[in-house]
């Protein structure tokens, strides 16, 4: 097995090559959303084996203009002085514990499950609520341990050989946004991260990235802003065999097989 880059290997495809997949089994490594402890720990161990890496961020978070709805929930689990607190989802409540560290982690991973069938709107109420339910404000600001790389950060690493990609500009639930948000979140992000680095990744990487993330309209969006390609996060592999699909879009959709937060949370590996 040997490691590949992700751009070398997309590429080609786009281009009806498809030699790429021959000569045994390649394995790629990308990192989503671009915390700061990606440079400072991952990208010395990814040197150490010489093995290329593509990295996607998020440029509203990047300039602190917002910081991830998740680490915000996380923030307010975490800081509240009670031990739990119950907030509405649409006609359901929640109860979300805070106090244990084991149904913390629980009722977070429920919470943010939940999250994923409403609309942005309805997405940040639910922070909302759940701050004002906690008596915990949210800082403007991520605090430290949820900081994110700079842009002098992303170029110092970049040219140090690690590839950096556009993952949107908020992170959002990209299926549950109108037409002209979704256009600015995966455009908009395309064309920032085409303006502050000198090597981009041709690829996109869809928010979330699961099958009810994403769909035709996002598709469509990511090839007009000039993509070769999208990830998202269902699992399976590429080979010769399935890229021979009826699915004129599986570059749109490519695979990858994820880490689980107990083995670390930052990396998703794509086989092909």
């Amino acid at each position: 097995i040997k490691c590949a880059a992700l751009d070398e290997v997309v590429e080609p495809l786009a281009n009806g090559d498809y030699s790429v997949l021959q000569h045994g089994p390649k394995v790629i490594f990308t990192v989503d959303d671009g915390y700061s402890d990606f440079l400072e720990v991952g990208m010395p161990v990814f040197g150490h084996f010489d093995c290329p890496v593509t990295s996607f961020i998020v440029p509203s978070v990047i300039d602190q203009q917002t910081w991830f709805w998740w680490d915000q929930i996380d923030w307010i689990q975490r800081n509240t002085t009670h031990s739990s607190v119950t907030i509405n989802l649409g006609d359901r409540s929640l109860r979300i514990e805070c106090a244990d560290a084991v149904a913390r982690k629980r009722t977070y991973a429920e919470l943010c499950e939940r999250i994923r069938s409403i609309s942005n709107a309805q997405l940040v109420a639910v922070v909302n609520q759940l701050s004002a339910a906690a008596e915990v404000s949210i800082p403007d600001r991520a605090p430290d341990e949820y900081r994110v790389a700079t842009w002098d950060e992303l170029r110092s690493a970049e040219s140090r050989g690690a590839r950096f990609g556009a993952h949107s500009m908020t992170h959002p639930i990209l299926s549950r946004c109108d037409d002209d948000q979704a256009t600015h979140e995966i455009i908009g992000s395309v064309q920032r991260v085409r303006s502050e680095l000198k090597r981009p990744s041709s690829v996109f990487c869809y928010p979330v990235g699961c099958p009810i993330s994403f769909g035709e309209r996002e598709i469509s969006i990511v090839k007009r802003a000039g993509m070769l390609g999208a990830l998202s996060t269902s699992p399976g592999t590429l080979t010769q065999r399935s890229v021979g699909t009826a699915d004129v879009n599986w570059l749109w959709r490519l695979p990858r097989m994820g880490y689980e937060e107990r083995q670390g949370a930052m990396a998703r590996i794509a086989l092909l």
